[in-house]
């Protein structure tokens, strides 16, 4: 967090914004530091960390001996296409990186040569400019609270929802932006938009343009634009299939690993362990809800985790019948043979209305914020609570019929079996998974047709018309979805990992023909998103693959739950 002067936002509500932020990094809280730099305002600023890389942990915010600031959230995979050595801080060789820069347009590019999510704020004490920003996807949040003027009164991985203040909340979309003073005075506003017009040219990005502000573009070095081969499916032989296929399982598997090959072997709860004891709790979850999309994720872990490590399953449910319920049991069932000596823990997370609103009276609310849409309340709720990862949980070790006597009613086999309820190694009664590293499967039905959508537009407009509608949701995923989600899942202290969203994944997709992504043509079970069920076929996930899309918000039963009339895009009242 930056406030730009002591008087821009209440002490009520910087209290707020202080508490929201130490939620997201449980490892170090820095005071609120006041920094007077050479020409330009008075900062505040405000850091939490989760340390993730690197022997040592590195504070923030980083202020160097020529008084530059640098805080990030976020992971450097590779920098200008060469990895990132896993002993070394990110955001350290960031912080050195930008020492040098001695201009706008270097500073920029510094960023430009990043794979991997991120979003920072930065203070160049040599240019007295003032940087902050988004990766060229938006997968991490940032946020700015703006005035009357053109200039940001505060800058935030969290916002607040608060109806008593003329200033208002908005997330900053997917760019580089930079104010530049002179004796405390803002001179000049950049804002330099990721050009992803040339990855996607058949949708049109969107931006509210002041006149006030001058505009520049960066080209997304790390991506490879949208393949517009209209070829359908017949016209590609199985030798075509296999061989993308073939890339699809090396650049999915990579994503991966590189997302867990960096983070320190230690869980929540023994973050502050003595060296010498090994951590044997979970690390790692995946937000599990028995579709492919998250069940891929999960074998995908299994091929490049160790086995001994345990892996969380998450699901979540606000009522008894939900329909993900039954596609969890089932797909679990099919980790659970497939791949026999891991340890799998399904963790079920059943939430009441009272919880609910409880909760997002308390804090949901603020960290869905800005966001307002009757959509926003029922996804930022159910991420909420899916990544809190609290309720009851199986262990896949124990026996199929003490399974299926659990997984169909586990609180009344709990009452005449109490001595199993504190049992490590099979039934949990009251676990949170103490999982450092969450993933999600967001960002794959884009790319790859999962969404009736892109079947309206085939039946509309063809193949043209599917490119089309790939290009527009690509370009909204950043502020329809990943801001949102990113700050109710990083309140729990948890580092979110996108693995459909790699560079290198999405540059793969990006270049195949539309024919070999999917077939529209085919039933809901088979061509839609099907080169991902044909690598679910190979990895021996045969049911799994052949399920249908089920947004989370039905899948859960949360969008039934309260005032089931309500429209996904009407304004949210529980939100204000």
């Amino acid at each position: 967090m930056a406030i730009l002067s002591d008087n821009n936002i209440d002490n009520a509500a910087r209290g707020e914004l202080i508490e929201l932020i130490d939620r997201r990094g449980p490892d170090y809280k820095s005071d609120l530091l006041r920094h007077s730099t050479r020409g330009g305002p008075t900062l505040l600023v405000k850091a939490a960390v989760l340390h993730l890389r690197g022997t040592e942990m590195q504070r923030q915010p980083v202020v160097d001996e020529f008084g530059n600031i640098l805080m990030l959230n976020g992971n450097i995979y590779n920098y200008a296409q060469e990895p990132l050595e896993s002993e070394h801080s990110d955001t350290l060789f960031l912080a050195k990186a930008l020492i040098s820069c001695k201009s706008k347009d270097e500073v920029v590019r510094v960023f430009a040569n990043i794979d991997g999510p991120f979003a920072f704020i930065y203070w160049s004490d040599r240019l007295n400019t003032l940087f902050y920003g988004r990766d060229l996807l938006g997968q991490k949040s940032l946020c700015h609270l703006l005035g009357n003027d053109t200039c940001p009164l505060a800058i935030s991985s969290v916002a607040l929802q608060r109806s008593d203040s003329s200033s208002t909340w908005a997330e900053v979309e997917p760019s580089i932006q930079c104010l530049e003073f002179e004796t405390n005075t803002l001179v000049e506003r950049t804002i330099y938009l990721w050009a992803l017009g040339s990855l996607y040219p058949e949708a049109s990005q969107t931006s509210s343009r002041a006149s006030q502000i001058e505009y520049k573009h960066i080209e997304p070095v790390t991506l490879s634009p949208l393949n517009d081969d209209h070829r359908p499916s017949n016209d590609f032989n199985k030798i075509d299939m296999e061989t993308a296929l073939d890339g699809l399982e090396d650049k999915f598997v990579h994503a991966i690993s590189k997302r867990i090959r960096y983070n320190r072997d230690t869980c929540l709860t023994c973050r502050n362990r003595d060296s010498s004891q090994s951590c044997r709790h979970s690390k790692v979850a995946v937000a599990f809800s028995g579709g492919i999309d998250s069940t891929m994720i999960a074998l995908a872990l299994d091929k490049v985790y160790s086995e001994t490590e345990t892996i969380d399953l998450v699901t979540v449910a606000f009522m008894a019948d939900s329909p993900d319920r039954s596609s969890v049991e089932s797909a679990f069932k099919e980790l659970r043979v497939l791949r026999p000596r891991r340890n799998w823990r399904l963790v079920l997370c059943d939430v009441d209305q009272p919880t609910l609103q409880k909760e997002r009276c308390a804090s949901i609310r603020h960290l869905i914020a800005p966001c307002n849409k009757v959509i926003d309340d029922s996804l930022g709720c159910a991420c909420w609570f899916i990544s809190r990862a609290q309720g009851r949980a199986i262990d896949s070790r124990m026996d199929d019929l003490t399974f299926d006597l659990v997984s169909k009613d586990f609180i009344r086999y709990q009452a005449t079996q109490p001595s199993t309820s504190s049992s490590f190694g099979g039934l949990l009664d009251n676990y949170t998974s103490p999982a450092t590293t969450f993933f999600l499967g967001m960002g794959v039905d884009e790319q790859l047709g999962g969404y009736r959508s892109h079947l309206v537009a085939w039946t509309k407009s063809g193949a043209a018309g599917v490119i089309k509608e790939i290009s527009h949701q690509m370009m909204r995923l950043p502020s329809r979805n990943l801001g949102r989600d990113d700050r109710t899942c990083s309140h729990h202290g948890r580092d979110v990992k996108l693995p459909y969203l790699d560079h290198d994944f999405v540059s793969f997709v990006n270049h195949l023909p539309l024919g070999l992504k999917m077939n529209l043509d085919e039933s809901r079970e088979i061509g839609p998103k099907k080169l991902l069920r044909e690598l679910a076929i190979r990895w021996g996930l045969h049911e799994s693959s052949r399920r249908v899309k089920r947004a989370l918000q039905f899948g859960s039963r949360i969008a039934l739950l309260e005032r089931s009339e309500e429209k996904g895009n009407e304004l949210c009242l529980r939100l204000t």
